[in-house]
């Protein structure tokens, strides 16, 4: 999938360079994911949008909302100071 074809229509007038910001990834992530939904398929489910549309809204829906993610440092600590079970983070 040519992911950047795919999201041209919704960066119209957009400059890339400072649209993304490439940051230093946390340890602990994981390099990938295996997903497999055959069990779930096998109980009558079926997607009501396709990975590609799926895809496109979200990207369309962050460019919309970019003014909420201003500050993402804390999401690469594991554990951000002032977070504990009865204290969730919130957005800003």
């Amino acid at each position: 999938m040519d992911l950047l074809a795919l999201m041209k229509p919704e960066l119209q007038g957009h400059d890339l360079v400072k649209l993304v910001t490439h940051g230093q990834d946390r340890p602990s992530n994981d390099h990938r994911y295996v997903i497999d939904a055959t069990k779930i398929r096998g109980l009558g489910w079926k997607e009501k949008v396709s990975w590609q549309e799926g895809l496109r809204k979200t990207v369309k829906w962050f460019i919309r909302h970019r003014h909420r993610f201003t500050n993402i440092d804390q999401a690469l600590e594991a554990h951000p100071v002032g977070c504990t079970k009865t204290n969730k983070l919130s957005l800003r």
